[in-house]
């Protein structure tokens, strides 16, 4: 296989850097556009517009009444978790968006900043288009941003604005935060997956090889390090140890889309 083939197929797993497993679809131009804090009519026109399942339609209307009748902080950003994932699963970019949007205007509790830029870091991580992906990217920071204030020790937090840095013009900034998560715990294995998986994208394969070997040691069934262990293998020529470590995935993992790549990288149709 070709080193650009490897490289996309590595590139399009960040997602499973995420502890997310959503579908991956791109943002249509008609959704892009709609990213409105003022989100009731916007949300409602939407939804409404484009092939929505009665089934569906009956789900988002009982997760936006939840939604706007939510007695406390949790239970709101409980449903405004829920409605942005449906809008997601629908394909409905712009509308999980104003959901984040419309979660943090209604309360200034911390929780719902973190709620918001968990929603825009998925959307972050399914962004097809650079210009999209970035926009999600800069609202997620600053609800991360202001999230780390309160809770300057949230490594899961801190790992997910690490990699929202990753297609910016300031990607060494996630190599600083991911070290910072890595000083307070030098075990933390989604720190160490995003190392390896930026030297990955860097060109630094003996550096990926090393994280993900350490890993793996540490955690001999986490079979996203062996497929990409198998990656930074077969970028350094060593295709028969990489054809090993796709073949541990795909008879091993539970997870289809894991499962899908390894067979692919083996040459195998899914």
């Amino acid at each position: 296989m070709h080193r650009s083939q490897i490289i996309a197929i590595a590139v399009a797993l960040v997602a499973i850097v995420t502890l997310y497993n959503l579908p991956k679809v791109i943002i249509n131009d008609t959704d892009k556009n709609k990213l409105s804090t003022e989100s009731t009519s916007t949300e409602k026109a939407v939804s409404e517009a484009v092939n929505i399942s009665p089934s569906d339609m009956k789900k988002l209307e009982r997760l936006r009444n939840n939604f706007a009748n939510a007695a406390d902080v949790k239970k709101r950003c409980n449903f405004a978790d829920s409605l942005a994932e449906l809008y997601i699963n629908l394909q409905k970019y712009d509308s999980s968006a104003a959901i984040a949007d419309k979660l943090v205007l209604s309360n200034s509790d911390i929780a719902t900043r973190k709620t918001a830029g968990n929603i825009y870091y998925k959307l972050y991580t399914l962004a097809g288009e650079p210009t999209v992906a970035n926009s999600f990217a800069t609202k997620a920071q600053d609800f991360y941003t202001e999230v780390l204030t309160k809770e300057p020790d949230n490594t899961t937090i801190k790992n997910n604005l690490a990699m929202t840095y990753v297609t910016s013009a300031t990607p060494m900034k996630a190599i600083a935060l991911l070290r910072e998560v890595l000083a307070k715990n030098p075990n933390d294995e989604t720190a160490i997956f995003n190392l390896g998986f930026l030297s990955i994208q860097s060109g630094q394969y003996a550096k990926a090889i090393e994280r993900f070997e350490k890993l793996i040691q540490a955690n001999p069934r986490n079979w996203k390090a062996h497929l990409y262990l198998g990656i930074a293998l077969a970028e350094s020529g060593k295709t028969a140890e990489a054809q090993e470590k796709f073949e541990t995935v795909a008879n091993n993992t539970k997870d289809p889309e894991l499962k899908a790549q390894a067979e692919q990288m083996l040459g195998q149709k899914k």
